[in-house]
């Protein structure tokens, strides 16, 4: 038994012996695994914004001062533009008239309405004309000031309603015209344009019968329009023509469409058309509208 005590005492006085003088593991000396290393994702959120590039500057707006010498500028144009579309519209209200005079005779017809065409797109531009200047007026509005004279402002507001009378109602009245021609080109000159009215549904309010081409309608017609005018100056009159072919009723358009002239109708208030057919009488029916074409 002692023997065997002794025999573990010096085991473990070896084991000791073996770990002395300092030769114990320090943590300190441990190598540690290293941490995996992490990389950083940019955050798209955190980088600077493109820059846009900076708006050019607004041009800027130059403003035609208000005052006598631009006034009388603006006014000798405008007394320009003025006698050109009153020139112009006598031009094409002779040339109308000359068209819808020609009869039977068709180089005569084409070549007075190749001139009324042409005088009708003279009226256009000098409407167009009058209008660029009745705008001038307008924009010299913006350049009156606190120190612009009452006088001055009273005789520009005069001059912008000497313009926007004459041209009061002439682009309708261009609208009117070129249908007019177009429903009345001659074969010789091409296709007829489209209709803008038509008798469907309607009563007619006067029926000439001109099966007979030497028919004298002109006096029996005069006391029913006068006596409609009389009544009701704003009356629209939409003059429709039907015959056995285009020239038919176109003839028959053109004789009534002069008389009504004639009669006091105004242009502006008088619109045609011309509805051809094999079977149809030779006729032409005046129907009537209020107030619009």
């Amino acid at each position: 038994m002692r023997a065997t005590e002794s025999l573990v005492a010096t085991l473990v006085l070896v084991i000791l012996t073996g770990c002395g003088g300092g030769d114990w593991p320090r943590l300190a000396e441990v190598q540690r695994p290293r941490a995996s290393e992490t990389y950083a994702v940019p955050d798209s959120s955190l980088e600077s914004p493109v820059a846009e590039p900076p708006a050019p500057p607004s041009p800027p707006q130059d403003t035609v001062p208000l005052t006598e010498a631009t006034l009388d500028a603006v006014r000798g144009r405008l007394d320009t533009a003025l006698g050109d579309l009153e020139a112009a519209r006598q031009a094409y209200d002779a040339a109308l008239e000359d068209f819808l005079a020609v009869r039977n005779d068709d180089e005569a017809l084409q070549e007075a309405w190749a001139t009324a065409q042409y005088r009708l797109t003279r009226l256009g531009a000098a409407v167009s004309a009058a209008s660029a200047v009745n705008a001038e007026l307008a924009e010299l509005g913006m350049g009156a000031g606190p120190q612009t004279a009452a006088e001055l402002t009273i005789a520009l507001a005069r001059e912008i309603a000497r313009a926007d009378a004459a041209l009061a109602g002439q682009d309708r009245l261009l609208l009117i015209e070129n249908n007019r021609l177009a429903v009345l080109t001659p074969a010789r000159a091409g296709t007829p344009g489209p209709n803008a009215v038509s008798a469907a549904g309607r009563s007619a309010f006067v029926k000439i019968n001109l099966t007979d081409p030497g028919a004298d309608f002109e006096q029996p017609l005069s006391h029913p329009i006068r006596q409609a005018l009389k009544v009701a100056p704003d009356l629209h009159f939409h003059v429709i023509a039907s015959g056995a072919t285009w020239g038919e009723a176109q003839t028959n358009l053109r004789r009534v469409t002069a008389t009504l002239l004639t009669l006091g109708v105004p242009r502006g208030q008088l619109v045609i058309a011309a509805e051809p057919d094999e079977k149809a009488p030779a006729q032409v029916q005046i129907y009537l509208r209020a107030g619009s074409a």
